[in-house]
């Protein structure tokens, strides 16, 4: 995923399958099916996939431009 912030919408993940950890700010967690992730707009985060797929639902609120997505990292 790569390390990304966005200047315009928070995004609420799902997590659908599979387990992962999600670096929020400087918190560290870790998620699995069921859980829901939370992220204020302006707030670097990255996330990976531990030991297999990750699958996800995410909701852009307000929608998604591609304008707001600043690239932190890869």
């Amino acid at each position: 995923h790569g390390k990304v912030k966005s200047t315009k919408s928070d995004r609420v993940y799902l997590v659908l399958e599979g387990k992962g950890k999600f670096m929020v700010g400087n918190e560290k967690n870790d998620v699995k099916k069921d859980d829901v992730i939370i992220i204020p707009k302006n707030t670097p985060y990255d996330y990976k996939a531990i030991g297999g797929k990750l699958k996800l639902f995410l909701v852009h609120t307000p929608a998604y431009d591609e304008k707001a997505e600043i690239k932190l990292e890869k």
